[in-house]
């Protein structure tokens, strides 16, 4: 499946899975021990701290929001001479 056909609920299926089978792995940067789990008021969202990909669950509406990743490589900014 290419993730440009992905749909927001199925970035939440793999976030879901990846959160617990990768240590709280980031299904867009790949990165583990990055996403917070968290539940407020019947919205289930994964956000991941390092690229700042989100998925959410609006459990009331049963509709699902995602929001890309960025590239987390930073440019050097120092060189040595």
């Amino acid at each position: 499946m290419s993730r440009q056909n992905e749909t927001p609920f199925q970035w939440f299926q793999e976030a879901a899975r990846w959160y617990v089978e990768k240590h709280q792995g980031c299904p867009w940067c790949g990165g583990a021990n990055r996403v917070y789990r968290s539940i407020r008021r019947r919205l289930v969202q994964y956000h991941c701290g390092a690229c700042d990909f989100l998925v959410c669950h609006e459990q009331d509406s049963d509709r699902y929001f995602m929001g890309p990743g960025h590239d987390t490589r930073a440019p050097a900014t120092m060189h040595a001479l």
